[in-house]
């Protein structure tokens, strides 16, 4: 990739509005500043990151270190979700956070695919049992990351999968791949009961994370954008099912990109961890400059995650920068970090 793309990649303010930040690591900090971006790590109910008190902490302290260039989403732990204090310990943890830097609340995909309640029911997202959790958030205006499903690849048969990588993965961890588990909710009940929810609480702000897991169509995802106006999309690690699409029928994605301008948010999904930190940097800038060029220019591309080629986007300088900026942050209200008046503590 030439200087001159680099130059323009560097040109003005962007927020890669969702990766996990879990490690040390000054390099990815020195990354993000030379091309002026700013971090939103997320917080994730999952054990391989950690606690999400280590996480928080972890956070806090990268948050007060760069100055705010790398802020985080928090979240909560289902656990306990049937306990008689949950409720009130997890919203008296939320307000907490939202008060100390916090610019989201998170919930995974666990909520659908992990969590159970007393009688063995997997307990999925529009349960009458989180009404006063979501009325709550609903209420006090909080953003929502969503992530409900997995890319549907995870539910087709080996030979249907669009991606390379999905197809070797789940040959290799067939514990994985929901085609194989029928006893598990499908992807169409994930995600009916994600709209679901949605319809309960209309007034609910929603970062859709991954593409709102409709990654395979911006037919299906330009549909629910229409029917959930307060919910916004983010790319992350979704950017090759776009890429994808745009072999397919290059009109029909920019399009999408061009009518839904004000309601896509950039982000990478990389993983920052003590296993990658030597090569980190290198990984997470070779992303965002290869993500940049489909993005910004109309140049002829390939990738090793799909057979063929594919067009980049061409996308103007005003749309790339409600992309890569604006929308993020009216969407959390990321303001100067010098104004938002938080306590270290």
């Amino acid at each position: 990739m030439n200087d001159t793309i680099k130059r323009s990649f560097a040109s003005f303010e962007k927020i890669d509005a969702h990766l996990h930040f879990n490690a040390k690591n000054n390099a990815v900090v020195k990354l993000a500043e030379q091309y002026g971006f700013t971090l939103i790590t997320i917080n994730v109910e999952f054990p391989e990151f950690g606690s999400i008190a280590a996480q928080r902490e972890f956070a806090r302290e990268l948050m007060f270190k760069t100055a705010g260039s790398v802020r985080f989403v928090t979240t909560f732990s289902l656990d306990r979700w049937e306990s008689p204090e949950w409720l009130a310990d997890t919203l008296s943890a939320i307000e907490r956070d939202m008060q100390q830097g916090a610019l989201a609340v998170k919930i995974w995909k666990n909520l659908g695919m992990e969590i159970r309640d007393k009688e063995g029911r997997m307990l999925l997202i529009d349960d009458d049992r989180l009404d006063p959790l979501f009325t709550y958030l609903e209420n006090r205006g909080f953003p929502v990351v969503m992530h409900q499903a997995e890319p549907r690849n995870c539910w087709l048969p080996l030979n249907e999968m669009t991606m390379k990588y999905d197809r070797e993965y789940f040959a290799r961890h067939p514990h994985y791949h929901m085609y194989r588990h029928t006893e598990m909710p499908s992807y169409e009940k994930l995600l009916a009961a994600r709209d679901r929810r949605l319809s309960k609480n209309p007034a609910l702000r929603t970062v859709q994370a991954h593409l709102a897991s409709l990654e395979w169509s911006v037919d299906a995802l330009a549909d629910f954008l229409e029917r959930f106006p307060n919910a916004v999309v983010d790319t992350a690690a979704r950017m090759n099912h776009l890429m994808y699409q745009a072999g397919k029928d290059w009109e029909k994605v920019v399009a999408f990109f061009v009518n839904y301008q004000d309601r896509i948010l950039y982000a990478s999904d990389f993983f920052i961890t003590p296993e990658n930190a030597k090569q980190a940097a290198q990984e997470l800038e070779a992303i965002w400059l290869r993500d940049w060029l489909f993005l910004s220019q109309s140049e002829r591309m390939e990738t090793d995650d799909f057979d063929g080629g594919f067009y980049g986007l061409g996308l103007n300088e005003a749309i790339l920068r409600k992309i890569y900026f604006e929308n993020a942050q009216r969407v959390f209200k990321l303001y100067a970090f010098e104004k938002v008046g938080l306590a270290h503590v």
